[in-house]
């Protein structure tokens, strides 16, 4: 009976190794499968890869600077269903950060795995998975910032003018306060233009009726008030036409430009140095100097882009030019500051007879110099925004506009209609901006749309360029976008796909707009929004 059992066995050991050995002519066989004494594979042998698909970690939510908490999956496998093993992926991130390889097997079980490194930004990240011919799969996930302090501290929040915060907003927005301006005794209020806010304050931009008269565009005056809502100071600008452009804030200065150039100190609110009058424009900071464009000639200087230091020292100027009285002037004019380089846009008018030596256009200056590095041929008409590589805006009124910030030629041009003067806002590798009756996104690579979101607008007129009113803010750590109506008041969006995630009716005649988002490690993310009457600060769900 002994030497029975022993040669059954030796039998059995001898069939295995047969089966394990054609197997592995067929397809790859898990090694202890085959060791001695295995068993033929009890099911049928996998074909080349014919699926692939997401098994687990999509939709997924981190911090900045870590690793998300669980590994991106996929499946691979055949035409029958059947898991296929050692088949090659190719993973890839768009987005800061880093994956712990750039390709991987799958295992005997048709899986493989990889983990996310967040970067420092906030916003959506896309992995995207490939097995030669196949379909890709890709994973999305968002990097929330709570402990990095974000503020709006100008125009469009950044000097690059992106109108994208790393805070996370999301539905619904309660209201906290609001603050209406009051002017001095003897005036009167005529009306409110933006503001700008930091973690510890929010400086308000509104004109009271002038002290020379009503038939004047009012005084420039700016209030500083308070994350609670309170009036801490109001700076008089004292003079007579206020056309409303925005603030500039850095290093404790408030930089302002409406009938003259100022710097007020924004602990006090008084004024440390002024230009004097007769320059209207728009102003960016790289933290330690300042930029600005004048718009147009009355009796002061003509058109300029310059550089000064905090205390208005002027260290260039370029682009200058006069012709007398309302002899020069630009019908749009726009400002973006990135990495050393001060983008321009301007669209140049003068009187008639009159030669400019300068033609319209998009510019490039060296912002330590001044020197010109880079100029293209364009008629801009909106604000400009750049993510680095790009720079984007609206020309003719009619095209959304992608150019290389290396030399200014155009990467490409889509067809729009009754776009908005916001810079366009950049969230998330999209080019956002609002027209009459939807918001649009675009690839920013490329143009091509990605979604439009039917948010009903309104035009009002600029120049006798009809213009959207929608107005724009992207929260990067919760993937949404705070629109405004002017016609139907408060949406929050996914930057997504543009799906409507909460809304709120505007009171009637209450025209929300420009709102800004503040990520405020302390005491959580403010919304601020300004009205015709003042400024309205919300809160987030958490």
């Amino acid at each position: 009976m002994t030497s029975l059992r022993f040669a059954s066995h030796r039998a059995n050991v001898a069939r295995s190794f047969i089966a394990c050995t054609i197997a592995a002519g067929v397809a790859m066989v898990a090694l202890d499968s085959c060791s001695e004494g295995a068993r033929a594979p009890s099911g049928p042998v996998a074909g080349p890869p014919s699926t692939l698909a997401i098994v687990s970690g999509d939709g997924q939510t981190g911090t900045v600077s870590a690793a998300l908490m669980q590994p991106l999956i996929v499946f691979v496998a055949d035409s029958a269903g059947h898991a296929v093993p050692d088949a090659g992926i190719t993973w890839a991130l768009a987005g800061s950060g880093s994956l712990d390889a750039e390709s991987s097997k799958t295992d005997r079980n048709g899986r493989a795995q990889i983990t996310l490194n967040f970067g420092s930004d906030a916003g959506t990240r896309d992995v995207t998975a490939t097995v030669g011919v196949l379909s890709p799969v890709t994973f999305h996930a968002i990097a929330t910032a709570p402990a990095v302090a974000d503020d709006w501290a100008m125009y469009a929040h950044d000097a690059r003018h992106t109108s994208a915060s790393q805070a996370a907003v999301r539905a619904p927005l309660t209201q906290l306060w609001r603050y209406d301006p009051q002017p001095s005794a003897g005036r009167s209020f005529r009306n409110v233009h933006l503001a700008i806010a930091t973690t510890s304050a929010v400086f308000l931009r509104w004109s009271p009726t002038s002290t020379l008269g009503t038939q004047y565009a009012g005084a420039p005056d700016i209030d500083r008030i308070s994350t609670a809502g309170n009036k801490v100071w109001t700076f008089d600008g004292t003079v007579d036409t206020d056309i409303g452009n925005p603030l500039t804030y850095f290093a404790g200065h408030l930089v302002y430009m409406d009938d003259g150039l100022g710097v007020v100190d924004a602990s006090t609110g008084g004024r440390t140095w002024f230009s004097g009058v007769d320059h209207w424009g728009e102003t960016v900071t790289d933290g330690t100097n300042f930029y600005a464009t004048n718009a147009f000639q009355v009796d002061g200087p003509g058109v300029y882009v310059r550089s000064h230091t905090a205390a208005g020292t002027v260290r260039w100027t370029a682009n200058s030019f006069s012709h007398g009285r309302g002899g020069v002037w630009t019908n749009s004019t726009a400002l973006a500051y990135d990495a050393g380089t001060l983008y321009l846009a301007a669209d140049y008018g003068v009187t008639a007879g009159t030669t400019l030596p300068f033609a319209s256009g998009v510019f490039a200056f060296d912002a330590a110099t001044g020197t010109q590095k880079a100029y293209a041929a364009a008629k801009p008409t909106s604000h400009i925004s750049t993510d680095g590589p790009r720079l984007y805006l609206v020309e003719h009124g009619t095209a959304l506009v992608a150019r290389a910030t290396s030399d200014l030629h155009a990467i490409w041009s889509v067809p729009i209609t009754t776009s908005s003067q916001q810079s366009p806002v950049l969230a998330d590798r999209k080019v956002i901006i609002a027209t009459a009756n939807s918001i649009e996104a675009r690839d920013a690579a490329t143009g091509a749309k990605v979604w439009s979101a039917p948010v009903a607008g309104a035009t009002s007129q600029f120049e006798g360029t009809p213009l959207a009113t929608s107005t724009m803010a992207a929260a990067l750590g919760s993937g949404t976008l705070v629109v405004t109506s002017r016609t139907d008041g408060i949406h929050l969006l996914s930057l997504a796909d543009g799906h409507e995630l909460w809304h709120v009716a505007a009171v009637l005649g209450n025209w929300y707009r420009d709102p800004i988002i503040v990520n405020d490690p302390a005491t959580g993310v403010r919304i601020y929004l300004v009205d015709a009457r003042g400024v309205i600060a919300f809160s987030s769900a958490p």
